[in-house]
Protein backbone atom coordinates (compact mmCIF):
# COMPACT_ATOMS: atom_id res chain seq x y z
CA UNK A 1 0.00 0.00 0.00
CA UNK A 2 1.53 3.06 -1.00
CA UNK A 3 1.23 6.60 0.56
CA UNK A 4 2.32 10.50 0.11
CA UNK A 5 3.39 12.77 2.48
CA UNK A 6 5.17 16.53 2.82
CA UNK A 7 8.39 16.57 4.80
CA UNK A 8 8.30 19.50 7.31
CA UNK A 9 9.86 22.57 5.38
CA UNK A 10 9.85 20.13 1.91
CA UNK A 11 7.94 21.56 -1.21
CA UNK A 12 7.03 18.53 -2.78
CA UNK A 13 5.10 15.20 -1.93
CA UNK A 14 6.84 11.97 -1.46
CA UNK A 15 5.69 8.81 -2.90
CA UNK A 16 6.61 6.37 -0.29
CA UNK A 17 5.92 2.42 -0.83
CA UNK A 18 7.43 -1.21 -0.88
CA UNK A 19 8.24 -3.25 -3.61
CA UNK A 20 8.89 -7.33 -2.97
CA UNK A 21 9.89 -6.45 0.41
CA UNK A 22 12.35 -3.18 -0.34
CA UNK A 23 11.00 0.29 0.10
CA UNK A 24 11.06 3.27 -2.43
CA UNK A 25 11.02 6.92 -1.56
CA UNK A 26 10.59 9.45 -4.23
CA UNK A 27 9.41 12.49 -4.68
CA UNK A 28 6.78 13.28 -7.22
CA UNK A 29 7.54 16.51 -7.96
CA UNK A 30 4.16 17.87 -7.27
CA UNK A 31 3.20 20.53 -4.81
CA UNK A 32 -0.25 20.23 -4.96
CA UNK A 33 -2.40 16.81 -2.86
CA UNK A 34 -4.37 16.14 -5.81
CA UNK A 35 -2.17 15.99 -8.45
CA UNK A 36 0.08 14.14 -6.38
CA UNK A 37 -2.27 11.83 -5.50
CA UNK A 38 -2.74 11.25 -9.66
CA UNK A 39 0.95 10.49 -9.84
CA UNK A 40 0.62 8.31 -6.98
CA UNK A 41 -2.09 6.00 -8.93
CA UNK A 42 0.25 6.17 -11.84
CA UNK A 43 3.20 4.55 -10.07
CA UNK A 44 1.37 2.33 -7.96
CA UNK A 45 0.01 0.79 -11.61
CA UNK A 46 3.25 0.66 -13.20
CA UNK A 47 4.08 -1.40 -9.86
CA UNK A 48 1.61 -3.76 -10.46
CA UNK A 49 2.75 -4.49 -14.01
CA UNK A 50 5.80 -4.69 -13.24
CA UNK A 51 7.20 -0.97 -14.99
CA UNK A 52 10.25 0.06 -13.20
CA UNK A 53 10.65 3.19 -15.73
CA UNK A 54 9.69 5.49 -13.49
CA UNK A 55 12.57 5.21 -10.91
CA UNK A 56 15.46 6.48 -13.80
CA UNK A 57 18.34 5.32 -12.58
CA UNK A 58 17.90 5.05 -9.47
CA UNK A 59 18.62 1.30 -7.55
CA UNK A 60 15.15 -0.06 -6.28
CA UNK A 61 17.11 -0.79 -2.84
CA UNK A 62 17.46 2.46 -1.87
CA UNK A 63 20.16 2.30 0.46
CA UNK A 64 19.74 3.27 4.04
CA UNK A 65 21.27 6.05 5.68
CA UNK A 66 23.15 3.85 8.29
CA UNK A 67 24.27 0.65 6.03
CA UNK A 68 25.30 3.59 3.41
CA UNK A 69 27.08 5.98 5.71
CA UNK A 70 28.94 2.94 7.08
CA UNK A 71 30.25 1.52 3.48
CA UNK A 72 31.04 4.91 2.30
CA UNK A 73 33.38 5.26 5.43
CA UNK A 74 34.95 1.85 4.88
CA UNK A 75 35.34 2.85 1.45
CA UNK A 76 37.02 6.58 2.01
CA UNK A 77 39.56 4.56 4.33
CA UNK A 78 40.95 3.07 1.29
CA UNK A 79 41.77 5.97 -0.30
CA UNK A 80 41.95 9.08 2.10
CA UNK A 81 44.69 9.99 4.79
CA UNK A 82 43.92 8.94 8.22
CA UNK A 83 43.12 13.12 9.60
CA UNK A 84 40.62 13.24 6.29
CA UNK A 85 38.66 9.79 7.44
CA UNK A 86 38.87 11.16 10.62
CA UNK A 87 36.85 14.41 9.62
CA UNK A 88 34.72 12.86 7.47
CA UNK A 89 33.20 10.38 9.98
CA UNK A 90 32.67 13.67 12.67
CA UNK A 91 30.82 15.21 9.53
CA UNK A 92 28.98 11.94 9.04
CA UNK A 93 27.70 11.56 12.58
CA UNK A 94 26.40 15.53 12.62
CA UNK A 95 24.33 14.90 9.49
CA UNK A 96 23.05 11.42 10.78
CA UNK A 97 21.23 13.52 13.81
CA UNK A 98 20.24 16.19 11.88
CA UNK A 99 18.38 13.54 9.32
CA UNK A 100 16.96 11.09 12.00
CA UNK A 101 15.25 14.37 13.37
CA UNK A 102 13.88 15.11 10.22
CA UNK A 103 12.78 11.41 10.21
CA UNK A 104 14.98 10.76 7.03
CA UNK A 105 15.90 6.84 7.27
CA UNK A 106 17.20 6.31 3.34
CA UNK A 107 19.19 7.75 1.08
CA UNK A 108 17.16 8.90 -2.04
CA UNK A 109 15.01 10.95 0.12
CA UNK A 110 17.48 13.83 0.74
CA UNK A 111 16.96 16.82 -1.69
CA UNK A 112 18.04 20.44 -1.91
CA UNK A 113 15.08 21.07 0.51
CA UNK A 114 17.21 18.93 3.29
CA UNK A 115 20.17 20.37 2.21
CA UNK A 116 19.36 23.68 2.55
CA UNK A 117 17.77 23.07 5.81
CA UNK A 118 20.80 21.15 7.09
CA UNK A 119 22.78 24.30 6.44
CA UNK A 120 20.52 26.63 9.07
CA UNK A 121 20.85 23.68 11.18
CA UNK A 122 24.59 24.02 11.77
CA UNK A 123 26.03 25.97 14.47
CA UNK A 124 29.64 27.29 12.83
CA UNK A 125 30.83 29.43 10.86
CA UNK A 126 30.14 29.98 7.36
CA UNK A 127 33.54 28.51 5.77
CA UNK A 128 33.01 25.26 8.06
CA UNK A 129 29.52 24.95 6.73
CA UNK A 130 31.01 24.88 3.70
CA UNK A 131 33.10 22.27 4.46
CA UNK A 132 30.63 20.51 5.20
CA UNK A 133 28.63 20.52 2.07
CA UNK A 134 31.62 20.04 -0.24
CA UNK A 135 32.28 16.43 1.98
CA UNK A 136 28.86 15.34 1.90
CA UNK A 137 28.84 16.05 -1.86
CA UNK A 138 31.75 13.54 -2.45
CA UNK A 139 29.05 10.92 -0.79
CA UNK A 140 26.41 11.74 -3.14
CA UNK A 141 28.65 11.64 -5.98
CA UNK A 142 30.11 8.36 -4.74
CA UNK A 143 26.14 7.10 -4.41
CA UNK A 144 25.43 8.62 -8.04
CA UNK A 145 28.18 6.07 -9.38
CA UNK A 146 27.09 3.14 -7.64
CA UNK A 147 23.56 3.37 -8.97
CA UNK A 148 22.14 4.20 -5.74
CA UNK A 149 20.39 8.19 -6.10
CA UNK A 150 20.27 9.94 -9.46
CA UNK A 151 21.51 13.01 -8.71
CA UNK A 152 23.82 14.88 -5.85
CA UNK A 153 21.56 17.18 -3.82
CA UNK A 154 24.44 19.27 -2.33
CA UNK A 155 25.18 20.53 -5.79
CA UNK A 156 22.33 23.23 -5.40
CA UNK A 157 22.90 24.08 -1.34
CA UNK A 158 22.48 27.48 -1.02
CA UNK A 159 25.34 28.27 1.30
CA UNK A 160 25.67 30.87 3.66
CA UNK A 161 27.75 34.36 2.58
CA UNK A 162 31.53 34.53 4.01
CA UNK A 163 32.16 37.56 5.50
CA UNK A 164 35.59 38.21 6.27
CA UNK A 165 36.09 39.95 10.05
CA UNK A 166 39.42 41.43 10.08
CA UNK A 167 41.40 42.50 6.49
CA UNK A 168 45.06 42.37 6.40
CA UNK A 169 47.05 45.60 6.84
CA UNK A 170 50.44 46.54 6.35
CA UNK A 171 52.06 47.47 9.80
CA UNK A 172 52.58 51.06 11.20
CA UNK A 173 55.78 52.85 12.47
CA UNK A 174 53.71 52.08 16.28
CA UNK A 175 53.19 48.50 15.07
CA UNK A 176 56.77 48.15 14.49
CA UNK A 177 58.25 49.66 17.69
CA UNK A 178 56.16 47.62 20.10
CA UNK A 179 57.12 44.37 18.25
CA UNK A 180 60.61 45.23 18.09
CA UNK A 181 61.00 47.08 21.51
CA UNK A 182 61.73 43.78 23.63
CA UNK A 183 62.08 41.29 20.70
CA UNK A 184 66.14 40.15 21.97
CA UNK A 185 67.36 37.42 20.24
CA UNK A 186 64.02 37.18 18.70
CA UNK A 187 64.74 39.88 16.60
CA UNK A 188 66.48 38.29 13.27
CA UNK A 189 63.37 36.19 13.45
CA UNK A 190 60.93 38.94 13.45
CA UNK A 191 62.96 40.72 10.64
CA UNK A 192 62.68 37.54 8.10
CA UNK A 193 58.84 37.74 9.38
CA UNK A 194 58.81 41.73 8.32
CA UNK A 195 60.83 41.63 4.88
CA UNK A 196 60.10 37.86 3.23
CA UNK A 197 56.15 37.29 4.48
CA UNK A 198 56.88 33.66 5.03
CA UNK A 199 54.72 31.90 7.40
CA UNK A 200 56.00 31.43 11.17
CA UNK A 201 56.64 28.03 10.99
CA UNK A 202 58.57 28.23 7.51
CA UNK A 203 60.78 30.80 9.04
CA UNK A 204 61.46 28.51 12.33
CA UNK A 205 62.82 25.44 10.27
CA UNK A 206 65.31 27.65 8.04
Amino acid sequence: MSSIYKRKGGKYFIYSTRYKSKRIRISTKMSNRKLAKKVQEFWDLKLIKGELDFLGNRNVISASLKDYFLHYRKFIETRKSANTCLICRGILRQFAVFLKKQKITVLNEIDISVMDCYIDYLRCAPKTKKNHISALSQLFDQAIKENIIASNPARLATLPKIEYVRKHRAYSREDLNIIFRDAGSWRLYYLYLLHTGLRAGDVATL
